[in-house]
C-alpha cells in the first residue's frame, strides 16, 4: 500500500493537521495495550503480596505452636523436678539424639500420671477414713413410705401449693397460740409444731446421689457461699417454723435437727444466724418457702453429707424452702472453671474444718497439702444460672420484686469475690431492675491475703463495698461465732 503523502490531503488541509488528526489512534492504540500490561503486573504484584501475608502467618503460627511447646515442656519437667524425677537436658544430647529425649520424656510423664492417680486415690481413702454419724441419722430417718425416687425439678404449681401450705401451718400455730391457756392447750401446740412435718420418700446414699435437685431459677433465693456442714442451710430452713411465746406459755419453735433427732442441737451461733435471715426476710414480708436456697461447699468429706440433707428437706411435707441445692466440691471464685483446694485432715474435734483455695494456710501445711480437684463458679454467673429475672425469655414481671440474699464465709477469700462483683456489677445490675440485695459478709476480708494483695486491694475493696451500697445494696456483716 502506498504511503499517504501530503499529496493526498484534502485540500485546504496541512501536512501538519493531518498528523494531528491521526495522533488520538496511535495514543488510544498505544493506551489500551499498555493498560492491559499494567493490570496484569498489578495482579501479579497483588497475588505476590497476599501470598506473601498467608506465608508470614503461617510462619508466625508456627513458631507460636513451637513455642507453646517449649513451654509445655518445660511446665512438664519442672513438674517432674517437684515429684522428684531427674531428667538430663544436657544441650549436646538433646540435639544429638532427640528421638531418644522423646521417648524419655514420654516414659516419665507416663510415670508422672501413675504417681498423681495414686496420690489422688490416697486423698480420697483419707476422706473415706471419716465416719459420718450424719449420715446414719438421715438413712435412719428417711424411712418414708414412697419408693420412688424424688423428681429433681418441682413444678411451680407443685412449688407455690407447698409455700401455701406452710402458709397455712404457720398462721394454725399463731391461732392456736392465740388462744392457748391450759396445759393441754400446750401439748395440742407442741404436737402440731413438732408433729405436722412428715418424710415421705425412702433415703440412702445411692438414691441421693443419683436424684440430686436441679438448678431451679427463682424470684427469691438465698445463696450460702461457704455451707461447710450445711449449719447455715439449717438456720436459713429454721427461720420457716414459728412457736408460740406469751405470758404462762412458752413453746419453742421447731428445728430441723428435731425432725432428724428429736432434740434441738442448734447452736448459739446458729440461732443468731436463723434470727438474722428471719429478720432480712421480714424487711418484705417473705418466708423460706418463698425462697429457692443454693450451697455451695468445696470440700469433698462434706459431699455426702451434704447431698442426703439436700434429699431429705427436699423430701419433707411440707416443705419448708421452695427448693434447695447444694453445690458440693464447688466453690466461688473469680472466674468460672476448675481450681484445686487444699483440705484440712488435722481438725478432727472440729469436723475438718479448715479448707482453703491457697497453700499456705497452717491446717493445710501440716496436713501435708492434701488436693482436691473441684469446680469454681464466680458470684456473677451464679446469680445469672438461679434468678428468674436472668432467664433468657424472662417477661418484665420476673424482672422485678425479687430478693436476694448472700451469705458469704469463704475462709477470707472474700475479697478477690468482692473484686469481682466490682468488675462485672451484676449485683448492682440487679437492684436497678427493682429487686432488694442483702449481701452477709464475714468480718475479716483479707484473712488469707498476703501484705501484698492486703495493701493493693484494701482500698479497691472498700470502694466496690461504697459502691454496692450507693446502688441500693444492703451491706451487713455475719454475727459473730464465739
Amino acid at each position: 500500500m502506498r504511503k499517504r503523502t501530503s499529496a493526498d490531503a484534502e485540500p485546504g488541509t496541512s501536512n501538519g493537521d493531518m498528523q494531528i488528526a491521526q495522533a488520538p489512534a496511535r495514543i488510544s492504540g498505544i493506551g489500551v495495550a499498555g493498560m492491559k500490561q499494567r493490570m496484569l503486573y498489578l495482579v501479579v504484584f497483588m497475588m505476590c503480596f497476599v501470598a506473601f501475608i498467608f506465608v508470614e502467618e503461617a510462619i508466625e503460627d508456627a513458631q507460636a505452636e513451637k513455642n507453646a511447646l517449649i513451654e509445655e515442656v518445660n511446665g512438664l519437667k519442672a513438674k517432674l523436678d517437684e515429684c522428684g524425677f531427674s531428667l538430663d537436658t544436657n544441650q549436646k544430647e538433646r540435639q544429638t539424639n532427640e528421638l531418644e529425649l522423646f521417648s524419655k520424656l514420654k516414659a516419665l510423664q507416663e510415670q508422672l500420671s501413675v504417681f498423681e492417680a495414686e496420690k489422688r486415690a490416697a486423698t480420697q481413702e483419707q476422706l473415706s477414713v471419716h465416719e459420718s454419724d450424719t449420715e446414719k441419722i438421715y438413712l435412719e430417718k428417711g424411712n418414708g413410705e414412697n419408693d420412688t425416687p424424688l423428681n429433681s425439678v418441682v413444678s411451680t404449681k407443685k412449688a407455690d401449693e407447698n409455700a401455701s401450705a406452710m402458709k397455712e401451718w404457720r398462721s394454725s400455730v399463731k391461732k392456736v397460740c392465740k388462744k392457748a391457756k391450759s396445759d393441754e392447750d400446750a401439748k395440742e401446740l407442741q404436737k402440731i409444731t413438732t408433729d405436722s412435718f412428715e418424710q415421705t420418700t425412702k433415703i440412702d446414699s445411692e438414691r441421693a446421689f443419683a436424684n440430686r435437685s436441679s438448678v431451679v431459677r427463682c424470684k427469691n433465693v438465698v445463696i450460702d457461699l461457704g455451707t461447710f456442714l450445711g449449719d447455715s442451710i439449717r438456720s436459713f430452713v429454721d427461720s420457716a417454723f414459728v412457736g408460740c411465746d406469751k405470758k404462762g406459755m412458752k413453746v419453742n419453735p421447731l428445728h430441723l435437727d428435731e425432725i432428724l433427732t428429736q432434740a434441738d442441737d442448734s447452736t448459739p451461733e446458729r440461732r443468731r444466724l436463723q434470727d438474722s435471715f428471719a429478720e432480712k426476710m421480714k424487711e418484705t414480708s417473705l418466708f423460706p418457702e418463698d425462697y429457692c436456697a443454693y450451697g455451695m461447699e468445696g470440700n469433698p468429706r462434706f459431699t455426702k453429707d451434704l447431698a442426703l440433707m439436700e434429699y431429705f428437706v427436699m423430701g419433707l411435707e411440707p416443705r419448708p424452702v421452695r427448693h434447695l441445692h447444694i453445690y458440693t466440691e464447688t466453690v466461688v471464685t473469680p472466674e468460672d472453671g476448675p481450681t484445686k483446694v487444699w483440705l484440712d485432715t488435722v481438725n478432727k474435734e472440729r469436723s475438718f474444718w479448715g479448707r482453703r483455695i491457697v497453700e499456705t494456710e497452717e491446717d493445710a501445711i501440716k496436713s501435708n497439702l492434701t488436693v482436691a480437684n473441684v469446680d469454681g463458679i464466680s458470684l456473677s454467673s451464679l446469680m445469672r444460672n438461679t434468678l428468674l429475672a436472668y432467664k433468657p425469655d424472662a417477661i418484665e414481671e420476673d424482672k422485678s420484686g425479687g430478693h436476694l440474699i448472700v451469705k458469704m464465709d469463704i475462709e477470707g477469700r472474700l475479697w478477690k469475690s468482692l473484686s469481682e462483683l466490682g468488675e462485672n456489677d451484676v449485683m448492682c445490675e440487679f437492684v436497678n431492675m427493682g429487686n432488694t440485695v442483702v449481701l452477709m459478709l464475714e468480718g475479716d476480708h483479707f484473712q488469707t491475703a498476703n501484705d501484698v494483695d492486703r495493701k493493693e486491694f484494701t482500698n479497691h475493696i472498700n470502694e466496690v463495698e461504697t459502691h454496692l451500697k450507693e446502688c441500693g445494696v444492703s451491706v451487713g456483716t455475719l454475727p459473730e461465732v464465739n
